[in-house]
């Protein structure tokens, strides 16, 4: 069996060569950090919905968090939780992402997106992290949550520095661990729509999150709610910028933008990996993963198996049944993927709509590195827009 080097600058700027080789030799591995690695599509999309295995520790595990109180909180949030308490906090904060409630996000999304369009192109250049891909989804997760705009800039905005590799993570997430800790219980006597409201009230049946519980998953929904999609977004602009034909194609028909980000995020997937844990025996792909083992399930190598995707190294936005194991799957399902596939295509459709002259300022110069390890993306972006 072939060892493999995950933790490589080289691995983390240009990984497919790897997971190619890992996933068509070694489709289930047991890496040297003692997770075992599952690299086929059907695999993947077949073991996310298996009941034998539960919610794993693959964020707060990456991070180095073994215990105290930011590890409480992971281990709180509704995406480690399983069977009924996880169906009681994907309840109640579903609520809030419900179709209706992210499609009435649609229009001040777009009048953002124009805003931030707009000055970059009066500029002729920038780093689309700093010009939109982080601007927007963190004003549009300060709108869910309905916190006024410069307590939210002061408080939580500039916790996380456009996700920069100088951010520490774990002291950001505390922080606001903290800030939450008290402005929720606050915010209560002054119930909306908002989804503080939605963490805070009761369900139909009379069910409620815990104290506990609303910071959690508020922690949660905050950090996933700009890191995803910012990640998404950067990305997306990257991929498109580096296929000017396929640039030629959205521009003349604006409704490839679904399909767009769709191919953009099986191409190049934000959210490296998700993980689960075993609680029987697993046998897949002609191995056996032993009860007890934690399981990790790499998006890169699933949304590029060439026996789901025909030409899976090629960029296609005109590409049919795009499925990316991105957001994950079954009951722990990103519950903010409408959301963030909203937010980039409202994104996308600006960008590449205003600005014709847009490329990129360097090509090929792109280091993938971040102050979060669970996902990937360019820790710049430069482009120039030609009058």
């Amino acid at each position: 069996m072939t060892a493999y080097d995950f933790h490589s600058a080289e691995t983390r700027d240009q990984p497919f060569a790897l997971f190619h080789q890992m996933r068509d030799h070694d489709p289930v591995y047991l890496t040297d950090f003692g997770y075992w690695y599952v690299s086929r599509y059907d695999d993947v999309t077949r073991l996310l919905r298996d009941t034998r295995l539960t919610s794993g520790q693959g964020v707060p595990d990456s991070f180095g968090l073994t215990e105290g109180p930011l590890r409480d909180i992971m281990d709180t949030w509704m995406m480690a939780l399983d069977g009924p308490a996880h169906t009681k906090s994907r309840g109640l904060v579903s609520r809030a992402f419900t179709p209706r409630a992210v499609e009435s996000l649609r229009a001040p999304v777009k009048a953002l997106a124009q805003e931030l369009v707009g000055a970059l192109g009066a500029r002729g250049e920038g780093d689309i992290i700093d010009a939109l891909a982080f601007p927007l989804p963190m004003e549009v997760t300060r709108m869910l949550f309905g916190v006024e705009r410069a307590l939210w800039d002061r408080e939580i905005t500039a916790l996380f520095d456009r996700g920069s590799a100088s951010v520490d993570y774990v002291e950001a997430m505390t922080v606001l661990a903290e800030f939450l800790s008290d402005y929720i219980p606050a915010h209560r006597a002054t119930a909306g729509t908002d989804l503080f409201t939605a963490l805070s009230s009761p369900d139909a049946d009379g069910n409620v999150l815990s104290d506990l519980e609303q910071v959690a998953n508020a922690v949660l929904l905050v950090t996933a709610g700009f890191e995803t999609t910012m990640s998404l977004i950067t990305n997306a602009v990257r991929t498109l910028l580096l296929h000017p034909d396929q640039v030629e194609l959205l521009r003349a028909d604006q409704s490839l933008v679904r399909s767009a980000v769709d191919e953009a995020l099986r191409f190049e997937p934000a959210a490296l990996f998700t993980t689960r844990f075993a609680t029987e025996q697993i046998e897949v792909a002609g191995g056996v993963i032993p009860a007890g083992s934690n399981v990790m399930f790499s998006s890169i190598a699933a949304n590029r198996d060439p026996a789901r995707y025909p030409d899976p190294d090629r960029f296609d936005i005109t590409r049919t049944d795009i499925r990316p194991v991105t957001f994950g799957g079954g009951v722990h399902v990103c519950i903010g993927a409408s959301l963030a596939r909203m937010e980039a295509e409202v994104a996308i459709a600006t960008l590449f709509g205003e600005l014709p002259g847009l490329r990129l300022a360097d090509p090929v110069c792109h280091t993938f590195q971040g102050a979060n390890p669970s996902v990937r993306r360019p820790e710049t972006l430069r482009v120039t827009i030609d009058r």
